[in-house]
């Protein structure tokens, strides 16, 4: 899932001590606002569309999991090959 990041403007004073409170009350603001803006989003829009959104997340998650695993497999590939003829030649070159 990508994100974005979400800006508005706000009464300075009141920010701060929304922000002083917060931090009295063991409370995250980035934390309140996700909670705040995830229930205006399921009040507006359709539960159809959301089904369709997360599934696409799931899809995109499952190919995130797994592009590491056919990078790893490459690597583990590359390092059993035997060389080429001539590569590590110097190698050789040392132990006679």
């Amino acid at each position: 899932m990508k994100t974005v990041k979400v800006q508005i403007e706000y009464d300075e004073n009141k920010y701060q001590a929304l922000e002083r409170y917060a931090v009295k009350n063991e409370r995250s603001m980035e934390a309140e606002l996700v909670k705040t803006i995830e229930s205006i989003y399921e009040e507006i829009v359709p539960k159809d569309v959301r089904e369709y959104i997360e599934e696409m997340d799931k899809k995109l998650v499952k190919k995130v999991k797994r592009k590491p695993q056919t990078k790893a497999r490459e690597e583990k590939s590359a390092e059993t090959k035997p060389a080429r003829k001539g590569e590590n030649s110097h190698l050789n070159e040392s132990a006679g």
